[in-house]
């Protein structure tokens, strides 16, 4: 999906961990609409750093979704945001990644911390507008 995803302007996705982490390596910013637990914490954290968007699957409907593209595609902020969390993490991916060039369920355990940790730094850095 990477080679897709960095000719693209908008990511629209359930928020998993991988998704999220691909779009961001992109650089591409985010339209997240979670379906657990788990994808709405990741999207808030995303959302909250300004690198993409989060819609509730319960009040989603197609002008919305149509409204909320066109904001994250009119404001550079989110695309800029999103380039640089994803040049943060891709600082650590090369440690992470196995002797196979796959990366093992501890490997993304490693990335999904270091992801934690570079976007609360990129918060701090780059003050990141709070949505």
């Amino acid at each position: 999906m990477f080679p897709l995803l960095e000719r693209a302007a908008l990511f629209i996705t359930h928020s998993g961990m991988n998704s999220v982490s691909e779009g961001l390596l992109a650089g591409v910013p985010l339209l997240m609409i979670p379906q657990t637990a788990d994808q709405r914490s990741i999207a808030r954290h995303v959302q909250r750093l300004g690198a993409g968007k989060m819609l509730h699957k319960t009040k989603l409907n197609t002008q919305r979704l149509r409204k909320v593209t066109e904001e994250v595609l009119a404001q550079p902020a989110f695309q800029q945001m999103s380039a640089n969390i994803g040049a943060s993490l891709s600082l650590s991916i090369p440690a992470c990644i196995g002797s196979m060039g796959r990366v093992s369920y501890t490997d993304f355990n490693v990335i999904y911390i270091r992801l934690q940790m570079c976007t609360s730094m990129c918060a701090l850095r780059f003050n990141g507008p709070e949505l």
